[in-house]
């Protein structure tokens, strides 16, 4: 019986783990361009009046750099399952 379930919803299954991956690529893109966005406006500050630590601006961008490699990585799950 299982088997049967598990036969007849295998397509739905699937297709709900596309639009998962496809929703956690975007929101993750999102976030990562926002705080990718966010490190340069302090590098900025920085250049100009010379008020932030290094370790906030190198820690803001790495964030904001794995965010985006997750995001896309999320992408290019969802795009190998179709």
């Amino acid at each position: 019986m299982l088997k049967l379930l598990q036969y007849a919803f295998q397509d739905l299954i699937r297709t709900l783990r596309v639009l998962f991956h496809e929703a956690m690529g975007a929101i993750f893109l999102l976030i990562g361009i926002v705080i990718t966005l966010n490190g340069y406006k302090q590098l900025r500050r920085y250049l100009d009046i010379g008020e932030i630590s290094y370790i906030t601006i190198i820690s803001t961008f790495t964030f904001g750099i794995l965010m985006l490699g997750y995001g896309i990585h999320s992408f290019y799950q969802a795009r190998k399952m179709k």
